[in-house]
């Protein structure tokens, strides 16, 4: 995915989704590769003030994929407490029909070391769906990955707006292809309707073959 470019010095200069998440990964990033700022009193504050503030889920991992943190909003999007979705308990956040497919695509990401983007639905304890699109980097230490830091972003209004404009685009298909069908029809009954009377009024004209079968000096002489 190719998202607009963002600087943590500069901060934030777009607002897109994909950028937003891009964002706070940089920072959870930042922190996390810093050491030295991170065992800071500063640099903990700073974590914690921007993982409790975010509007998107964040979550971190070790270097095998297994969850270490969760913020409060991932929690409340996915309706799992912090203890119930470390590890690998997260997964049952995930939709039954999306778990197996999502499970594979982390685990595929987690040994390529490769950034991860993946839309996958949710289902909550209260029976409640929700569409997420989650994304994630590897946290890397000189050459080596130990671990990954994600963001998870709740799209279901975005998904059911996109929803309703590929249905009402199917509505106006059905309509264009009824309409053309329907005028298909009326040209074809006023054609018939116009064609119709003239041929019941008009004898159909003849030709007279009978001279093909008299002989042709008869013919040349004038004789009937």
């Amino acid at each position: 995915m190719k998202s607009c470019p963002v600087t943590l010095g500069g901060g934030l200069r777009c607002r897109a989704p994909q950028c937003i998440q891009r964002y706070l990964i940089e920072c959870v990033l930042l922190c996390r590769a810093n050491r030295q700022a991170a065992l800071t009193v500063g640099g903990h504050i700073f974590f914690q003030t921007l993982s409790a503030a975010a509007t998107l889920g964040i979550f971190l991992t070790d270097a095998t994929g297994l969850r270490t943190y969760h913020n409060s909003r991932w929690m409340q999007i996915a309706g799992l407490s912090l203890e119930a979705s470390l590890g690998t308990g997260w997964v049952n956040a995930i939709h039954p029909d999306d778990r197996q497919s999502t499970i594979a695509s982390w685990q595929q990401n987690v040994a390529e070391g490769q950034e991860w983007y993946h839309a996958h639905r949710i289902l909550t304890p209260g029976g409640d769906v929700r569409w997420v699109h989650a994304m994630a980097s590897p946290i890397r230490d000189a050459s080596r990955i130990t671990g990954f830091a994600g963001t998870v972003e709740d799209i279901s209004s975005r998904r059911e707006v996109d929803e309703r404009l590929r249905e009402s685009n199917q509505r106006l298909r059905a309509l264009a292809a009824h309409s053309q069908q329907a005028l298909a029809d009326a040209q074809s009954r006023l054609s018939r309707e116009i064609h119709d009377p003239l041929g019941q009024s008009l004898p159909a004209p003849k030709m007279d073959t009978g001279w093909l079968s008299r002989p042709l000096g008869g013919q040349l002489r004038g004789e009937p």
